[in-house]
């Protein structure tokens, strides 16, 4: 809030108002869930067992665009991945990454010890506005060696491994969220996720706090 109303935030703090207090909202967000797969809750998703450059999906108003990356080895740049046969593969199962002809349609880690392209895979999802990532689904989670990296916005937030395919008190604020095979032994897909959107208070909600925080000065004085 500093860096976008800098005059308002000095004029806040100046006349000691707690603005969280003041913009919290009175309930919490609704829960937005997004399935991946041909069964489970509504909205069931269509699945069409291919690959896509990207997918898009809208559900509440709240629109989300998915993509595949791809490394060769732990020192490489993850890239995109497209073309014929390559990419987001929307399965009945969930989502997966075909990254190569002879790639199975899980998203899964690179065995760098082969000598054919075996590459690690990501899912980028890359929300149209704020959101909390509440809960995510793997499906073929299938050992405790499984590894699922999180970054959020660019940033690490978590390692998941273990038997549970369902992380559970997820709290990660963001736009863009990455999900990456992390060992070798990483072979699963992305089910279904459940976000909420996070209000960004505007300028008017500012304007109004602010002119709240200045009769409240004024009183003070008179008083």
């Amino acid at each position: 809030m500093s860096d976008r109303h800098p005059h308002l935030t000095r004029l806040l703090a100046g006349t000691g108002f707690v603005l969280a207090t003041a913009l919290a909202p009175a309930v919490q967000a609704a829960t937005i869930h997004y399935n991946f797969e041909n069964t489970g809750t509504a909205p069931v998703a269509a699945t069409d067992n291919t690959t896509h450059d990207a997918l898009s999906f809208t559900r509440e108003g709240v629109k989300v665009d998915i993509t595949a990356v791809a490394r060769s080895n732990d020192a490489s740049a993850y890239l995109a991945v497209t073309g014929t046969g390559r990419g987001v593969y929307f399965g009945d199962t969930g989502l997966g990454v075909i990254s190569h002809v002879d790639d199975n349609n899980n998203m899964d880690g690179a065995n760098e010890g082969v000598t054919d392209p075996d590459l690690d895979e990501g899912l980028v999802f890359t929300f149209d506005r704020v959101v909390r990532l509440t809960d995510i689904n793997f499906g073929r989670w299938d050992s405790s060696l499984d590894s699922v990296r999180f970054l959020v916005d660019g940033v690490q937030v978590l390692i998941h491994s273990g038997s549970n395919d369902a992380p559970g008190g997820l709290h990660f604020v963001g736009t863009e969220f990455r999900f990456l095979a992390e060992n070798d032994n990483a072979s699963v897909r992305i089910q279904d996720l459940d976000i909420q959107t996070v209000p960004v208070p505007g300028t008017s909600v500012l304007l109004a706090a602010a002119l709240m925080a200045l009769g409240l000065a004024r009183r003070r004085a008179a008083g």
